[in-house]
């Protein structure tokens, strides 16, 4: 199996995050949602970028709720 890299976002107190996750785990946050963000992210891990919103539902789910208990 092919490692791949996986998109998603989450609305905090501090604005969007972009979650960057491969199969391992979260490999990025930035603070904007921008295309050249996820570009930079992708460059970086040499990964093809895939649609895996049940890969990220974990993580963005944890960063939900470590927000909103601030």
């Amino acid at each position: 199996m092919t490692e791949t890299l996986a998109f998603g976002t989450v609305e905090t107190v501090l604005g969007r995050l972009l979650v960057g996750e491969t199969g391992t785990g979260v490999v990025s946050l930035h603070f904007r949602d921008t295309p050249a963000a996820r570009a930079r992210t992708a460059k970086a891990t040499g990964l093809p970028v895939v649609d895996a919103p049940d890969r990220l539902a974990p993580a963005l789910a944890a960063l939900r709720d470590y927000f909103a208990a601030t």
